[in-house]
């Protein structure tokens, strides 16, 4: 017996980039603009902290209801910002983004054992004029569930893969440089 077909005008483009760029590009400019004007690595990095937990909110108004993924992230953020408060030595700062980091590859990981991985909440949250096409796409389409499922374990073992090597670079690096290369490092397992 054949997979069903995928909806009729089902849209099998790469799911944008975009939102991850800026997921990722907006935080570093908020930690290296603040940097540049003088603020304290504790100040920039917070900064950056409010800049990223922005964007998640402001994607959740505009799509009208909270994903999974951008439950996820705002957690991430509040732990984050938590842990912040608790130490406020730039290196906590930086440690800090470990643990939520790790949660994050934990919640894609448990996602498997439920009926809609993380992933697929989070392509829709990057496109969310495709959303209900991806949905459409997911329900009907089983090479499409499979990619979503093989994403959603290759992300979360990503993630806390990564968690556990950024400990060293913060511990060991100055904290000019940990910043670059912790980003720099998470960039480069998102990729891969």
């Amino acid at each position: 017996m054949s997979a069903p077909a995928a909806p009729r005008g089902a849209d099998r483009r790469p799911v944008s980039r975009s939102g991850l760029a800026a997921d990722v590009g907006l935080p570093l400019v908020g930690y290296y603009l603040p940097h540049m004007l003088g603020a304290t690595d504790t100040g920039a990095l917070l900064a950056a902290t409010g800049v990223s937990a922005v964007l998640v909110v402001w994607r959740t108004l505009r799509q009208g209801r909270i994903s999974w993924f951008s439950a996820i992230m705002l957690g991430v953020f509040g732990c984050g910002l938590v842990l912040t408060f608790l130490g406020g030595d730039a290196r906590v700062l930086l440690l800090k983004d470990s643990v939520p980091t790790a949660i994050l590859g934990l919640a894609f990981l448990l996602s498997l054992l439920g009926s809609r991985p993380v992933t697929l909440d989070a392509a829709q949250s990057w496109s969310a004029d495709r959303a209900e096409t991806l949905d459409q796409l997911y329900r009907h389409d089983a090479s499409a569930r499979r990619t979503f499922r093989i994403s959603a374990l290759g992300w979360g073992t990503g993630l806390l893969v990564e968690s556990l090597l950024r400990v060293p670079l913060v511990a060991w690096l100055p904290v000019e440089w940990a910043v670059g290369l912790s980003t720099a490092w998470m960039v480069a397992v998102m990729l891969a």
